[in-house]
C-alpha cells in the first residue's frame, strides 16, 4: 500500500499473468475504487441500491482502508467496474 495523504492510500496488487492474459484478468486498470459514505447516509444508500436492483458483490463486512476499519461493500458500476462503498463508525 502507498499513502497518498492522510485518507488515501494506493494499493498495488499482482495482476493475474501478462496482460491481457491469465485467469481473473478482468481488463480494467484497478481493482476497485473506494469511496467513503457518511454513516447516517448508509442505511439509505443500502435501501437505494436494493431498490435499483445494485447487487452486493461481497459484504457488508469489516474492511481495511485508509483511515482504518469501516464497514463496507462491493458494487459493479454500470461499466463493470468494481465500486467500494464504506463508512468509518
Amino acid at each position: 500500500s502507498l499513502r497518498v495523504d492522510e485518507t488515501t492510500i494506493i494499493d498495488l496488487l499482482p495482476v493475474a499473468g501478462p496482460a491481457g492474459e491469465g485467469e481473473g484478468h478482468n481488463m480494467h486498470n484497478m481493482d476497485h475504487f473506494a469511496l467513503v459514505v457518511d454513516e447516517e447516509d448508509w442505511e439509505p444508500l443500502m435501501a437505494r441500491l436494493d431498490t435499483a436492483g445494485v447487487a452486493i458483490e461481497m459484504g457488508p463486512a469489516e474492511l481495511d482502508g485508509a483511515r482504518g476499519r469501516g464497514r463496507g461493500v462491493y458494487v459493479r458500476d454500470p461499466e463493470g467496474n468494481r465500486v467500494e462503498l464504506r463508512y468509518y463508525g
